[in-house]
């Protein structure tokens, strides 16, 4: 009996259990066929297309002669980085495709739908191959489905990351203008299976480059041309777009270029620097170290070409020969400047020293003839002095000659009335004229000293002169061929960036 009670107690208990695990279940089952049945025409239709779509790696013609048309555009949106020495640069973009597929097609009024978001890797795509690709991953796109429209037509909107090549031409650094092309193309299939050509309008020619600061985007053209391959019967058609960077000079003016104009005009202050100063050799060898930084500063930006070589670098090769001239004729000018032990300059140099327009140049004092005029003057004076002193003595019957004289009569010394008291004057005269003409001669070979001293020191004045209009002429000679070149460049550049696009 228990056992019984038991049963029907177990029993009771399902019975009343068994709603509450039946409504929910059915409840369940009815918000899944509710769900289901609002998104069935869409994803039937989908599953219907894919399931009869077949391999996706034929073209999508049923006639096998037709060719499928793509349509390609290309919108550069930023520059990511412009690598001049390796020559290769990084360009974000927004690509678009269009082509036909006839073997996704339906009825728009029968199915109610007008288009379909697909994943394209269940169809088939154009194979569009960079052909100047230098990254691993070619074309780096996003994995974003396409529109599918009920006529066949495929449109695929997607991000992308082109890495390529571009020649750089530094030629006109820092005013340059790059042009880098961007060639599209399929890879396996000739012009006879693709036919690529460029989304028209305005829509594939929009303006969405963000400018970077450093370079801007001045222009975009695109040009559609067949090229012809040894391994296939028909050509292969290609669409290019051709980027011109131009670069913004303004860094590079206020940092390189005027301070570099700066340093080749004080190369020429070496030579106003008094040679007994001690500092020319000095300005002139900083001056010249500094201009050799400058130009290893803009060498290591530029790729090593060797076809081409910077106006830039040309004129920075040119200071520094001129730095180099500066400093070998400073050397040259201090060893003239401190010749004037070594004996008198050539004559050929001295009669060059005693010309007018020499003399007015220098802008100095005529020392030379102030020396010789000095000489002559002293010798005068003594001169005068000696006749006095003769004439003195004469009138009074004391001396007839400043030298000392002996009367020798038959061997007997003269008359007794000259006495040593009247050979005492005449013997401290003797003395003192002689050391006057000693201090004259001392005098004489100082100033002669002095005066060839001065010939050396002029000549170095004339060389340091000399060298100071010849590099003068040189350096601007040099700026001028500079501007001139990098402003008829300018207006050329421009005048080719504000053409007409050509296809």
């Amino acid at each position: 009996m228990r056992g019984s009670a038991v049963f029907v107690n177990l029993f009771l208990t399902w019975i009343m259990l068994l709603p509450f695990y039946l409504f929910p279940v059915a409840e369940t089952a009815n918000e899944t066929t509710r769900r289901s049945g609002s998104s069935s025409p869409q994803k039937k239709l989908l599953d219907r297309l894919i399931n009869n779509y077949g391999a996706n790696s034929l073209r999508p013609v049923w006639n096998l002669t037709e060719t499928v048309t793509v349509q390609l555009r290309f919108l550069p949106t930023q520059l990511i980085y412009f690598n001049e020495r390796q020559q290769e640069v990084s360009v974000t973009a927004m690509m678009a495709q269009r082509w036909r597929d006839e073997f996704i097609t339906w009825d728009e009024e029968a199915e109610g739908v007008e288009v379909l978001s697909v994943d394209l890797k269940q169809l088939w795509i154009p194979d569009i191959t960079l052909y100047e690709n230098v990254d691993r991953e070619f074309l780096r796109f996003k994995d974003i489905p396409g529109l599918v429209y009920s006529n066949g037509s495929v449109e695929w909107y997607t991000p992308m990351i082109t890495t390529t090549t571009c020649r750089v031409r530094v030629r006109y650094f820092p005013f340059d203008t790059q042009e880098c092309n961007i060639t599209f193309g399929s890879w396996s299939h000739d012009s006879s299976d693709i036919n690529l050509t460029f989304q028209a309008g305005e829509e594939g020619s929009q303006q969405v480059f963000l400018q970077n600061g450093v370079w801007e985007l001045a222009r975009v053209d695109k040009l559609r041309y067949e090229k012809d391959f040894l391994c296939c019967d028909h050509p292969f058609s290609l669409i290019v777009y051709t980027l011109y960077f131009q670069r913004s000079s303004t860094f590079y003016v206020n940092t390189i270029l005027t301070p570099c104009i700066l340093l080749s005009f004080m190369n020429l202050l070496v030579f106003w620097l008094p040679p007994d100063a001690g500092e020319k050799i000095s300005l002139g060898m900083t001056n010249l170290l500094a201009l050799i930084l400058f130009q290893q500063l803009v060498a290591e930006n530029m790729p090593p070409l060797g076809d081409e070589f910077p106006i830039l670098g040309t004129y920075f090769a040119a200071m520094i020969g001129i730095g180099c001239i500066a400093v070998t004729g400073t050397v040259v000018v201090l060893r003239i400047f401190y010749k004037g032990c070594d004996g008198p300059p050539p004559k050929l140099f001295r009669r060059l020293l005693k010309k007018n327009f020499v003399r007015r140049s220098l802008h100095r004092h005529p020392g030379y003839n102030t020396s010789r005029r000095h000489k002559v003057h002293s010798r005068t004076i003594l001169d005068k002095l000696e006749k006095s002193i003769r004439v003195h003595y004469a009138n009074g019957s004391e001396v007839t000659d400043l030298e000392p004289q002996s009367e020798v009569v038959d061997g007997v010394q003269g008359s007794a009335s000259q006495s040593k008291a009247s050979l005492r004057p005449t013997r401290d005269l003797h003395s003192i004229m002689s050391e006057l003409r000693k201090s004259e001669e001392r005098a004489l070979e100082t100033e002669k000293r002095e005066m060839v001293e001065q010939e050396w020191k002029d000549l170095a004045a004339i060389v340091d002169l000399v060298l100071f209009f010849i590099l003068l002429l040189a350096t601007i000679f040099t700026l001028i061929f500079v501007l001139v070149t990098y402003s008829m460049y300018t207006k050329e550049s421009a005048r080719k960036l504000n053409m007409t696009d050509e296809v």
